[in-house]
């Protein structure tokens, strides 16, 4: 037995009296029995409210036959009852019970009978109908209030005789026939079979108020619907077979041989077990109080129900909460109890959830607790593993037994529940934004069990929100394996938290999280307080790295951060902010003077390359915008001044360094200003001096460091070599710097082809090529820099190849420094390497200019060759230009045939001639002709019609207009 539900009590016993019970009813105050002696007996309680029930007979019938009552049925609303003795159905006035109506000869062998009245305080139903079951055969009656009397509808022929009948719903019908139950439509008048009933007799329940059907096999109790199926997946089960059943809700209440069985009818379960003997009649009232009375042939036995809050109380006592929260959620049609209904359900869900944290049932427990909108800081309270110092102590619950968790596992078990309770108050707050107000505040003003703080306390306690997040700090951290640290934590830490500031940062610095507490600052923009850790942590890398290998053999948490690569990562990210210029300076100094490759992806913004220190992720987090801590994969340009970062790298390291910065900068940006491509190329030209220098320097020393020497000498040479390479791939390349200016930085007798460039920009053809032929004595070149620089359209350009033949031919109007130095006298000019040039690319000379260049005491015989060939390219040209007059003169005049055509057609306008749009006359009007096309006829329309005519036309159906 869970709990009481029923008062029981010995309210009539006639063990004494001549007759026995063979009906029941109730009503009200009023028990009427039905007896063996065919009389019809009113008893009446007159006791005091609260006092012992005190039967009294109080009349009863008249004899009216002298056979038992089989069935009694009472309507207090209508004024009458129904009773059936000797099978036969009268009508009685009530409470007089005067017979009023004696049903008509049709009717007699009444076996039993059955109403679709309905118990509810709503008053009737809107159809009172009455069948009768007899031999074979059911007869349907309904009331008439006019007459106040029953009126015959129908009669319905069946194959067998119904023993035993229940209304479903509607105008259906539960019989039970010899072996089976089966379902009737009074309407259609089908038969439907729905399952045998067993060895025992068949009992029939109707369960109005969800529009079910109890039905018994044996012992068990199946509920179906109006149309035979079954609703409950579980049948309701019994001891013993029941004698009668009665559905007063939540309870079904079965009467057997021994006792009276109350069950709940969702869950199925016993609920109280009153021992009553040889039971055979239930039946309730629905006047005034909810009572039941059961009866056997000596007894009736009184049951009046406990109220509602005394049987909640019983069930929270004993810890059945799900019973309880059962119970509250039926409607027992009393207005308190809807009304407290919210309340109870909140108390008893928040009771149940402690009752379940000391079984250790925690994900449920928080579960119901999120339900019920408990007060967070009273669920936080019993954790307190998870709260920093000092919260939660003075708030009070609303149980008495609290059991605290010890057990490492226990509290395992418990911060896996406890991370999903959090993230729910986190995501409501986000919703709406005063949840925390209203849940901080609210005390026991909602209910005296609830959880309170104490005003001396409160001013102490964080904020709601921020006891939540901290509290999340605190869980990730106690789930987390220090020696595999798992990404919860940071990615927590890389949104946008109300995490207390000291409490976080002392309990990550404490744990040695530095990675996170990174990430904390940079989320709360304190990046300056990021930095400086980072730059502590970076300056012992190599203390970091010695212990590490003693000790641990895996990477740490602290190990993760070691080097510049974080703080590089993180001033990349802040650097694309004016309001950080300042900050970003001052701490990428000591990463540009330590670590001075790595340091220029700060002023690049390149993303990180690939061989690193070798010891895995370095990052702060996966890139995460360090203004507002979003997350980006794409890297913003620093918006420091090239210039002022060429400063401030020349203050720091090396040119070399510098030239590198300019190189990255000038390849990822674009950058157009004179100013820093002159600056690369004056850097390239230090360069290579001071490596030539050193070179020299090298050569230099004495034998005993002649090995040494040797080697720096070369590495030396390669560096000059690449420089070289560089500068002329960037001389070729930048269209940006002022040639003019650079002539004069340049050494003397020295970076030729380097000059030359220079001078290709100056437009100077002549003076580089006299370095290309003399100086470099590289003909090759001097005649790809003509084919690169040959243009006819552009007047610097397009004697370029003019310009070469009088390198080669005219040596001693050339002036170049290194061609004084080597020749004595004015070299020879190279003939033949002039005549080749002039056989090759005599379509690109001008061959006048060019033969003027010629010496005068040369053979016709050399020349002749390349006259020829000037000549055959020249009247090649002259035909082809021929063939091309020829052909455009022909389109001339093919074109000109057709225009005179055209404007030779004429077109007459007569009385007759007609709009081709509107078919009206055209008459003097304005008009337009349009030319046919595609073997069609000129058409004629008004000029006010030409707008609609070309509209209507299909595209290419009419030809442009003509006037």
């Amino acid at each position: 037995m869970s709990h009481e539900a029923y008062y029981s009590t010995c309210a009539i016993d006639v063990s004494r009296e001549s007759f026995h019970i063979t009906s029941l009813q109730a009503c009200g105050r009023r028990i009427i029995l039905g007896c063996s002696d065919g009389l019809i007996r009113v008893f009446e309680d007159r006791s005091q409210p609260n006092d012992k029930a005190d039967y009294k007979p109080t009349f009863s019938s008249e004899s009216f036959t002298r056979k038992s009552v089989d069935q009694l049925e009472v309507f207090p609303l209508e004024g009458i009852m129904l009773s059936l003795s000797d099978q036969i159905l009268r009508l009685h006035s009530f409470p007089s019970l005067e017979v009023r109506q004696e049903f008509d000869t049709k009717s007699r062998g009444c076996l039993s009978f059955v109403t679709n009245h309905t118990t509810s305080k709503k008053g009737p139903t809107s159809s009172f109908m009455l069948c009768l079951s007899l031999k074979r055969r059911i007869h349907v009656y309904e009331w008439s209030d006019s007459q106040f009397a029953f009126g015959f509808r129908k009669e319905i022929n069946l194959p067998e005789t119904p023993r035993k009948m229940g209304w479903a719903s509607g105008m259906s019908i539960a019989c039970s026939f010899y072996r089976e139950y089966k379902i009737l439509d009074c309407k259609t008048e089908k038969l439907t079979t729905i399952f045998p009933f067993g060895k025992r007799h068949a009992v029939i329940c109707r369960m109005e108020s969800t529009n079910e059907v109890l039905l018994t096999k044996n012992n068990h109790g199946i509920c179906v619907d109006q149309y035979g199926k079954p609703t409950r997946t579980e049948p309701i089960e019994w001891s013993e077979p029941p004698n009668f059943v009665l559905y007063c809700r939540p309870y079904v209440i079965a009467a057997t041989s021994k006792a009276v069985d109350v069950r709940f009818v969702s869950n199925r379960l016993p609920v109280q077990v009153i021992n009553f003997n040889k039971a055979t009649m239930v039946a309730t009232t629905f006047l005034g109080e909810k009572m039941v009375v059961a009866a056997n042939a000596e007894q009736v036995l009184q049951m009046t129900p406990v109220s509602p809050n005394d049987q909640l109380e019983e069930l929270v006592a004993k810890c059945n909460f799900e019973t309880a929260l059962m119970l509250i959620e039926e409607d027992l049609n009393d207005v308190k109890w809807r009304e407290n209904r919210a309340t109870l359900r909140r108390k008893v869900r928040t009771q149940y959830g402690y009752h379940l944290y000391n079984q250790r049932e925690f994900e449920t427990a928080l579960q119901l607790f999120q339900a019920t909108e408990t007060n967070p800081r009273q669920v936080l309270a019993l954790f307190p593993q998870m709260l920093p110092k000092g919260q939660c102590k003075n708030v009070t619950h609303p149980v008495d037994h609290i059991v605290g968790i010890e057990k490492r596992e226990d509290l395992f078990k418990a911060v896996g529940a406890l991370i999903a309770y959090l993230e729910h108050l986190r995501n409501r707050f986000k919703i709406n934004p005063s949840y925390f107000k209203s849940t901080s505040t609210s005390s026991a003003t909602a209910h005296t069990n609830t959880g309170r703080l104490s005003s001396s306390s409160s001013q102490q306690e964080m904020p709601l929100n921020t006891l939540v997040d901290t509290a999340l700090v605190f869980v990730f951290l106690e789930i987390d394996n220090p020696n595999q640290p798992s990404r919860a934590l940071l990615t927590f830490l890389s949104q946008e938290t109300a995490c207390d500031l000291a409490v976080t940062e002392e309990i990550l610095t404490t744990r040695g999280r530095f990675r996170e507490l990174v990430a904390f600052y940079k989320t709360r923009e304190m990046h300056e307080s990021a930095l400086k850790l980072l730059k502590k942590v970076g300056h012992d890398d190599k203390k970091n790295k010695k212990k590490h290998k003693k000790k641990q053999p895996k990477e740490t948490a602290q190990l993760s951060l070691h080097g510049p690569n974080p703080t590089i990562e993180y001033l990349i990210e802040l650097a694309p902010y004016r309001e950080y210029q300042d900050l970003v300076i001052t701490y990428a100094e000591w990463v540009v003077k330590e670590y001075p490759l790595e340091g220029l992806r700060i002023f690049t913004g390149d993303p990180r390359e690939n061989g690193g220190d070798g010891d895995g992720d370095h990052g702060v987090d996966d890139g995460g915008d360090a203004k507002n801590g979003t997350t980006t994969k794409e890297h913003k340009r620093s918006t420091i001044p090239a210039r002022l970062v060429l400063k401030l790298l020349k203050s720091w390291c090396g040119p070399s360094i510098v030239v590198m910065y300019l190189e990255k900068y000038l390849k990822n940006t674009n950058n157009t200003m004179a100013a820093l491509h002159n600056e690369l190329v004056f850097l390239y030209l230090d360069l290579i001096q001071k490596a030539r220098i050193s070179g020299l320097g090298g050569n230099k020393a004495g034998p005993s460091s002649s090995s040494s020497s040797s080697s720096s000498s070369s590495s030396s040479l390669m560096d000059r070599k690449m420089l070289r390479s560089k500068l002329h791939a960037f001389l070729s390349m930048s269209k940006h710097y002022k040639p003019e200016l650079m002539l004069g930085r340049f050494p003397e007798n020295e970076l030729l082809e380097e000059r030359a460039v220079v001078l290709s920009r100056l437009k100077d053809h002549r003076e580089a090529l006299a370095i290309y032929v003399w100086d470099l004595n590289d003909l090759e070149k001097a005649h790809r820099y003509c084919m690169e620089h040959y243009d006819y359209h552009r007047a610097h350009d397009k004697d370029v190849f003019l310009h070469l033949l009088h390198v080669l031919l005219r040596p001693e109007c050339v002036e170049t420094g290194r061609l004084k130095k080597t020749y004595a006298a004015p070299p020879k000019p190279k003939l033949e390497e002039a005549m080749k040039i002039l056989m090759l690319d005599h379509k690109r000379i001008n061959v006048p200019k060019a033969m003027d260049l010629l010496p005068d005491d040369l053979s016709i015989t050399k020349v002749f060759p390349i006259l020829k060939a000037v000549l055959s390219h020249n009247k090649a040209r002259s035909r082809r230009n021929q063939v091309t007059k020829s052909l455009h003169r022909i389109d001339n005049l093919t074109v000109r045939s057709e225009w005179i055509r055209t404007r030779s057609q004429q077109v007459r306008i007569d009385n007759i001639t007609k709009c081709h749009h509107c078919s009206r006359r055209i008459g003097n009007a304005a008009f337009i002709r349009y030319p046919g096309l595609k073997n069609k006829r000129p058409v004629v329309v008004h000029y006010v019609c030409s707008e609609s005519f070309q509209a209507s036309q299909s595209p290419g159906g009419v030809g442009a207009s003509s006037r």
